[in-house]
């Protein structure tokens, strides 16, 4: 069974901990805001990368769980 979850900071925060991958998309703006994705804990490696151009530029990142 594979379970995504799309929340808000806090969901994040709480949800890491037990996430085996993360799917990250990571958009090339600079954003105005107090809540932003928590720091992806040392016991994930990154194991795939792929920068996208378009009228948004984006990199999507594929982290494993060590």
């Amino acid at each position: 069974d594979v379970l995504f979850i799309a929340g808000g900071g806090e969901i994040y925060t709480q949800t890491i901990k037990i996430a085996d991958a993360l799917h990250i998309s990571t958009i090339d703006i600079d954003a105005v805001g107090e809540v932003f994705f928590p720091e992806i804990p040392p016991c994930f490696t990154k194991v795939y990368d792929q920068e996208f151009s378009s009228n948004i530029d984006y990199t999507y990142s594929l982290f494993k769980k060590c």
